[in-house]
C-alpha cells in the first residue's frame, strides 16, 4: 500500500507566526505531501514569505476577502488539495516534530476512516474527556484528519464553531457515522500562540520537544 500523502491547508493573514509554523513543518513533509496556504486577500508580503520556503510542495493562493473565521480559505484549499488525507493547521500553531510520521502510520492503518488526535490549548489538551466524545468544544479543526474523498467531505459553518460543523458533516458522511472516527491519544500540535501570553510562550520555548514532555502536558485533562 503506498504512503498515506497529506495536504495541510491553512488559511493566512501573512503573520509572522508563520515563519515559526514552517520550521515545525517543512522538515515533516514528504515528496507526496503537500502544504497549503490560502490568503484572505491579496498580501505581497505573504506570498514573498511562502515564496521565502523554496518548496515545490508548498502552495500559495489567494481570494478576494471572504469573513468567516478563515472558513471559505480552508474550502478554497481543500478544493485544490491533492493527497489522500486532509490536516487542518493555522498559521499561529505550533506542530509537533512527530506529527506527520503519526499521521502517516495511523492513516496506514485506517486508510478510510476520519481520525482525530489531540492538541494542547492554553495549557489543556482536547479532547479533554476521559472519554472521547464528538461535542462542540471537545473537538476542532486541528484535531481532525479525514479522507480526502470529495463525496464524504462536509461543509464548513459559518459561525464561530465552523470547524465543528464541518467535523460532524464529514462523519456522518462515513458509512458508520460518528462510529467511523478513530479516537488517538498522540498530540499533534499547541494550537493558537498569537493570543497566549508572553509567560506561556516562554514555558513553550522552554519545554524538550519530545514526546514525554508532550504527554505529561495533558496528563491532568485524561
Amino acid at each position: 500500500m503506498a504512503e498515506p500523502a497529506i495536504s495541510i491547508f491553512t488559511p493566512t493573514l501573512g503573520r509572522q507566526t508563520l515563519l515559526q509554523l514552517a520550521k515545525d513543518i517543512l522538515p515533516q513533509l514528504h515528496s507526496q505531501d503537500e502544504w497549503i496556504l490560502v490568503g484572505d486577500a491579496p498580501s505581497p508580503a505573504s506570498r514573498q514569505m511562502v515564496e521565502s520556503f523554496q518548496r515545490e510542495n508548498v502552495r500559495y493562493y489567494e481570494m478576494e476577502p471572504a469573513t468567516g473565521w478563515g472558513y471559505p480559505q480552508r474550502e478554497y484549499a481543500i478544493r485544490h488539495a491533492r493527497g489522500t488525507h486532509l490536516w487542518g493547521v493555522d498559521d499561529d500553531d505550533r506542530v509537533a516534530p512527530w506529527a506527520l510520521e503519526t499521521i502517516r502510520r495511523v492513516a496506514g492503518e485506517h486508510p478510510c476512516r476520519p481520525l482525530m488526535f489531540r492538541v494542547i490549548y492554553s495549557g489543556l489538551p482536547i479532547w479533554r474527556n476521559r472519554l472521547p466524545a464528538l461535542m462542540l468544544g471537545n473537538v476542532s479543526n486541528q484535531n481532525f484528519i479525514t479522507p480526502n474523498i470529495k463525496e464524504r467531505l462536509g461543509q464548513w459553518g459559518k459561525r464561530y464553531e465552523g470547524d465543528f460543523d464541518f467535523i460532524v458533516s464529514t462523519v456522518w458522511l462515513h458509512p458508520s457515522g460518528a462510529k467511523s472516527i478513530v479516537w488517538r491519544p498522540e498530540v499533534l500540535l499547541m494550537q493558537g500562540m498569537s493570543i497566549e501570553s508572553d509567560g506561556y510562550k516562554r514555558l513553550v520555548e522552554s519545554w524538550v520537544w519530545t514526546r514525554d514532555i508532550w504527554m505529561q502536558q495533558i496528563t491532568p485533562g485524561i
